[in-house]
C-alpha cells in the first residue's frame, strides 16, 4: 500500500501533464489536415487554371493551323472564359476577352460574305458587294492576325497570372 500512496502523486502529474499534450497533439493534427486541404485547393485551382491555358491554345493553335476560327471551337471557348472569370484577375480577364471579341469578329465576317454571296445582283450592285466583300476579308485577315499575335503571348500571360501555389 506505501508503493501506492507514494506513487498517487507521480500519477496525478503525469495525469496533468497528459491533457496538454492530448491537446497539442490534436491542434497539430488539426493544423496538418488545414494545410493538406489548402493543398488541395491550390491544385484544384492551378488545374482549373491550366485547363483554361490549353483550351484557349488548342483553339489559337486552330486558328494557327487552318487560318480560320472554327465555330465548334468558339463556342468551347466562350465556355472556357465563362470559368476563367472566376480564377482570373480583371486584366486577364479583359485578354481572354479580346481573343473572343477578334474570333466573333472573322465569324460575323464570314456570315455576312456568305449571307451576300447567297444574294442575286445586276452587274453594277455586283461589282458594289465585291469591293464590300474585299474590305470585309481584309477584316478578317486582321482578325486573324491579331488572333496569331494573341497566341504568341498566351503562355507568357498564363504564367504571369496563374495564382502561385
Amino acid at each position: 500500500m506505501d508503493i501506492v500512496t507514494n506513487m498517487q502523486p507521480i500519477v496525478n502529474l503525469l495525469g496533468s501533464l497528459l491533457s496538454p499534450l492530448i491537446a497539442i497533439t490534436v491542434a497539430y493534427i488539426a493544423y496538418q489536415q488545414w494545410k493538406v486541404n489548402r493543398s488541395k485547393s491550390n491544385r484544384e485551382i492551378r488545374e482549373a487554371e491550366i485547363t483554361i491555358y490549353l483550351n484557349f491554345s488548342t483553339f489559337l493553335r486552330n486558328v494557327d493551323d487552318t487560318g480560320k476560327v472554327d465555330s465548334e471551337l468558339h463556342k468551347e471557348l466562350q465556355a472556357t472564359i465563362a470559368r476563367a472569370d472566376f480564377l482570373f484577375n480583371h486584366e486577364m480577364r479583359e485578354w481572354l476577352r479580346e481573343i473572343e471579341i477578334e474570333a466573333l469578329c472573322w465569324l460575323d465576317g464570314k456570315k455576312m460574305i456568305e449571307s451576300a454571296d447567297s444574294q442575286k445582283l445586276d452587274e453594277e450592285n455586283s461589282k458594289a458587294r465585291e469591293e464590300w466583300k474585299m474590305k470585309e476579308l481584309e477584316y478578317m485577315e486582321r482578325s486573324i492576325d491579331k488572333l496569331q499575335s494573341y497566341h504568341c503571348e498566351l503562355l507568357d500571360k498564363f504564367k504571369h497570372h496563374m495564382q502561385p501555389l
